[in-house]
Order: structure tokens, then sequence, then C-alpha cells
């Protein structure tokens, strides 16, 4: 019977181990702002980057910000942070940075020390403070922190805006009109592979100054089917700096799922987040974000999917209406001229002599009123019904492609 016991107790005290363990483990966080410097979206946005990151290489990393050191220096801060929430002895990364003392700090532990040494330590630095630590923009600075390892981890040599294909054979970004940085090219490409990973379907982001005489829907249409094929699932967006237009495509389950509105509130978002003001990356980042959030919703109730009303107009269309329309604009005007006209002198009327007017003052008298009201009922707020559209059309190469755009 005490056996029994014993027994029962170590299962007890083993599967409560191993659930502290698992709780640790998941509510590790991944940036400690204690310094207030990023905005709720941009933590967000960078805890997906570290997520991606630390699945990938199968490290682990955590940022922290602070204004209140205390008498401890930076190594020693960031040491106790790591061992609080990872561990001295795991492989991964750690940057700091301190406010108070306008310093940056990054260093490695474990078997990744052998992959970033001192001198890949320098470069990074380099690249978090070039990247926008310099410049107060601490969101820009830590993404290119990011980029860095990932790279460093990867082996891959930056030489390029456009990141290197995936093992897939294929890009998520392609700046041919070189809006973006390195680092914001390099950054968008891991949000994209992140979102396509999330929701299983495919992202491709590009920009031209030169569509080819193609309009921005045909341009990006014929990219997308290019590149990751006609109808099937995903969604991507073109900045044309040819026509300074943004358009975005839809294909597969992205259709229903992006319907005509969501689409046009989308592209509200990326021209106001960042394409107005020439921050073209993050009117990126605010297509990547409404598209995940699009996802997660869903399609809406009672979508419909509905062709494109399209004639072609042949040159024999467009003469035969032009001579159509002139002859009748003729015809009418002749017909006009001819009723208005008069022939001969014509008669003349005698005002004075057949005019005969009294006039006396006024001397009107209340008899009776009559007062009648209505109440105006208030505009209600109708909202949606549950339906939605979702217009398509055929590409060059036969693909079913929704989508939309404007100007900027």
């Amino acid at each position: 019977m005490v056996k029994k016991f014993l027994f029962s107790l170590l299962m007890i005290l083993l599967v409560a181990s191993s659930l502290v363990s698992f709780g640790e483990s998941d509510t590790r966080p991944l940036i400690i702002d204690d310094a207030g410097l990023f905005s709720d979206d941009e933590i967000l946005s960078l805890e997906e980057m570290i997520s991606f990151i630390e699945d990938k290489h199968n490290i682990n990393m955590i940022v922290v910000t602070s204004d209140k050191l205390g008498e401890n220096s930076s190594e020693d801060y960031v040491d106790s942070i790591y061992e609080e929430f990872v561990g001295l002895g795991e492989d991964g990364t750690c940057m700091l940075i301190d406010m108070n003392n306008s310093y940056v700090y990054i260093t490695s532990y474990g078997n990744l020390v052998s992959v970033i040494g001192d001198k890949e330590i320098d470069d990074t630095l380099d690249a978090a403070i070039n990247g926008g630590l310099a410049s107060g923009e601490y969101s820009k600075g830590v993404s290119a922190y990011i980029v860095k390892i990932d790279n460093l981890c990867s082996g891959v040599a930056e030489t390029a805006n456009t990141p290197e294909e995936e093992s897939d054979g294929r890009p998520r970004v392609i700046d041919d009109a070189m809006l973006f940085s390195e680092e914001e090219a390099l950054e968008l490409s891991e949000l994209a592979k992140a979102l396509e990973k999330k929701h299983n379907i495919n992202i491709i982001i590009a920009t031209t100054d030169d569509v080819g005489g193609k309009s921005s829907e045909a341009y990006i249409d014929d990219l997308y089917g290019q590149v990751i094929g006609d109808d099937v699932d995903g969604t991507g967006i073109l900045i044309d700096m040819d026509n300074r237009q943004v358009h975005i495509t839809t294909a597969g389950s992205a259709i229903p799922v992006m319907d005509d509105d969501r689409i046009d509130d989308t592209l509200d978002a990326v021209i106001a987040d960042g394409l107005k003001s020439e921050e073209y990356a993050l009117g990126v980042k605010s297509y990547i974000s409404m598209v995940d959030d699009f996802f997660v919703k869903g399609p809406k109730d009672g979508n419909i999917i509905k062709p494109r009303e399209e004639r072609d107009y042949d040159a024999i269309d467009i003469a035969l209406s032009s001579i159509i329309s002139l002859i009748s604009g003729f015809g009418f005007f002749r017909g006009v001229k001819k009723g208005y006209k008069v022939k001969g002198l014509g008669y003349i009327y005698s005002l004075y002599s057949h005019s005969n007017a009294s006039f006396s003052g006024p001397d009107d008298q209340l008899i009776d009123k009559y007062v009648t009201t209505r109440i105006i009922p208030k505009k209600t707020s109708g909202g949606s019904s549950g339906g939605s559209t979702s217009t398509t059309h055929t590409s060059s190469s036969g693909g079913t492609f929704g989508g939309g755009g404007k100007g900027f």
C-alpha cells in the first residue's frame, strides 16, 4: 500500500513538473519593452519575426529595452534576463537597447557562439544602428538585427535588395523599383512566409517602374501566374511607380475572403499608412496585417463571386456609333431651328393699347390655419446584410483573379 502511494505521488510530481516546464516555455517573452520604445503593433510584428526565426533555426531570441539598469552592466543585465527566461547554456541570442546610456548590446549563447562571434556581432550592431536605432526608429533597428541573425544562421550573404529565392524556388519580394532597403525587403519576405505558413496560401510582393505598356492589374496578374500559378490560393500586391498605382490581386480561396469591400479598405490603408508618405515598406506591412485579419475572419456569409461584365469595342463599332450620333444630332438641330423660324415681318402686338390694370392696397385677413407635423425617422446604420461581392476577371493566360487598385 505504501509502495503504491509513493509511486502515485512520484507520478503526480513528474506530471506537475512537466506542466510547469511547458507553461514556462509557452509564456516566455520575446520582447521585454521596459523603456516603452515600441507600439503594440510593432511588438506584434517583431514577435512574429522572432517566432519564425526561432522555429526556422531552433534557437532562442529575446529583445530587451530598458531605461534603468541601475548598477548592472549591460552584459550582466542581459545575462540575467537570458538566464531567467531561457538558460545560459541554451542556444540563442539577446539584444539590449539601453536608453539610459544610449547603448545597444548583443550577445550569443550556447552553440550559436561559433556562428555569431565578435566580428558577426559587430556587423549586426552596425546593421541595427544604421537600420533604425540611430534615427530613433527602434522597431526598424530591431528588425535589422533579426534579419541579420537569420542570415548568419542560414549562411546567407546579403548582396541585393531582393531576398534570395526560398527552398521552393521562388522569391516573396520582387523589388524591381528598388523601393525597399535591404533590411526592409528581407523583413517583408519573412512576414510573407509566416503568413503563408499560417493560412496555407501564397504571397507575392512586387514593385516596378516599368509595366511595359500593361495595366497594373494585368502586370500583377501575369506575374502571379508566372511565379506562383494561375488559380492557386493566395494574393499579391504591386506598387506600380510607372502609373502611380497600387493594385491587389487575389486567386483561389483568397477571392471570397478578400471581397471587393475588403480590398478597397486594404488599398486605403496601404496608401494612408505608407505610400502617401513614401514609406513603402510600412504600406506593405499594412497589407500583410489586413490579409492576416481577413483570413482569420474568413469569407463573409453569403459571399457572391461575380465575373466582371466586359465588352471589347472594335474600330467598326466606334465608327458606326460616331456616324449615327452625328446624323441624329444634326437632324435634331435642323428640326429645332426650323420650328423657331418666323417667315416675313410677322404680327406686332401693341401692349399699351391692349392693357388695363387697377391696383388697391393689400387687405389680407387670417381666416383659419392648419398645421401638419411629421416625425422624421432617424437614418439607421444599416450595416451589412451578411452578403458581399467578389468581382473576378480573366488574365491574359486564362486564370481567374479578383482584385482592385487605386492611384496614389
